[in-house]
Protein backbone atom coordinates (compact mmCIF):
# COMPACT_ATOMS: atom_id res chain seq x y z
CA UNK A 1 0.00 0.00 0.00
CA UNK A 2 1.43 3.28 -0.77
CA UNK A 3 2.05 6.06 1.19
CA UNK A 4 -0.87 8.48 0.27
CA UNK A 5 -3.14 5.43 0.11
CA UNK A 6 -2.67 4.64 4.19
CA UNK A 7 -2.83 8.74 4.68
CA UNK A 8 -6.22 8.68 3.22
CA UNK A 9 -7.16 5.79 5.62
CA UNK A 10 -6.36 7.57 8.54
CA UNK A 11 -8.86 10.60 7.43
CA UNK A 12 -11.94 8.11 7.41
CA UNK A 13 -14.02 6.53 10.16
CA UNK A 14 -13.70 2.92 11.06
CA UNK A 15 -16.94 2.58 9.88
CA UNK A 16 -16.05 3.82 6.35
CA UNK A 17 -12.56 1.68 6.53
CA UNK A 18 -14.70 -1.40 7.22
CA UNK A 19 -16.86 -0.43 4.28
CA UNK A 20 -14.17 -0.10 2.03
CA UNK A 21 -12.43 -3.31 2.90
CA UNK A 22 -15.77 -4.84 2.52
CA UNK A 23 -16.30 -3.44 -0.82
CA UNK A 24 -12.72 -4.40 -2.06
CA UNK A 25 -12.94 -7.69 -0.82
CA UNK A 26 -16.73 -8.31 -2.55
CA UNK A 27 -15.44 -6.89 -5.77
CA UNK A 28 -11.90 -9.40 -5.31
CA UNK A 29 -14.36 -12.10 -4.28
CA UNK A 30 -16.88 -11.65 -7.68
CA UNK A 31 -13.33 -11.80 -9.89
CA UNK A 32 -11.96 -14.67 -8.03
CA UNK A 33 -14.55 -17.53 -7.21
CA UNK A 34 -18.07 -16.51 -8.66
CA UNK A 35 -17.58 -18.86 -11.20
CA UNK A 36 -16.84 -22.12 -8.78
CA UNK A 37 -19.73 -21.49 -6.22
CA UNK A 38 -23.60 -22.88 -6.86
CA UNK A 39 -26.29 -21.11 -6.88
CA UNK A 40 -26.88 -22.02 -3.10
CA UNK A 41 -23.84 -20.53 -2.51
CA UNK A 42 -24.28 -17.17 -4.27
CA UNK A 43 -27.72 -16.90 -2.45
CA UNK A 44 -26.38 -17.27 0.79
CA UNK A 45 -23.38 -14.62 0.20
CA UNK A 46 -26.05 -11.79 -1.23
CA UNK A 47 -28.45 -13.09 2.00
CA UNK A 48 -25.43 -12.12 4.30
CA UNK A 49 -24.06 -9.46 2.30
CA UNK A 50 -27.46 -7.66 2.69
CA UNK A 51 -28.23 -8.02 6.29
CA UNK A 52 -24.16 -6.73 6.41
CA UNK A 53 -25.80 -3.48 4.36
CA UNK A 54 -28.64 -3.34 6.13
CA UNK A 55 -26.74 -3.37 9.92
CA UNK A 56 -22.97 -3.36 9.73
CA UNK A 57 -22.42 -3.39 13.26
CA UNK A 58 -24.44 -6.39 13.77
CA UNK A 59 -21.78 -8.78 14.67
CA UNK A 60 -18.27 -9.38 16.24
CA UNK A 61 -14.94 -8.63 15.60
CA UNK A 62 -12.37 -10.62 14.81
CA UNK A 63 -10.59 -9.90 18.40
CA UNK A 64 -13.17 -10.60 20.24
CA UNK A 65 -13.89 -14.12 18.62
CA UNK A 66 -10.74 -14.75 19.16
CA UNK A 67 -10.69 -14.26 22.73
CA UNK A 68 -13.75 -16.05 23.28
CA UNK A 69 -12.15 -18.63 21.47
CA UNK A 70 -9.19 -19.11 24.08
CA UNK A 71 -6.23 -17.67 21.27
Amino acid sequence: MSGQTAELLKKISETEQLELAFDIWEKYAEQRIAAELTGNQKAELERRLKAHHENPMLGRSWEDLKQDLGQ
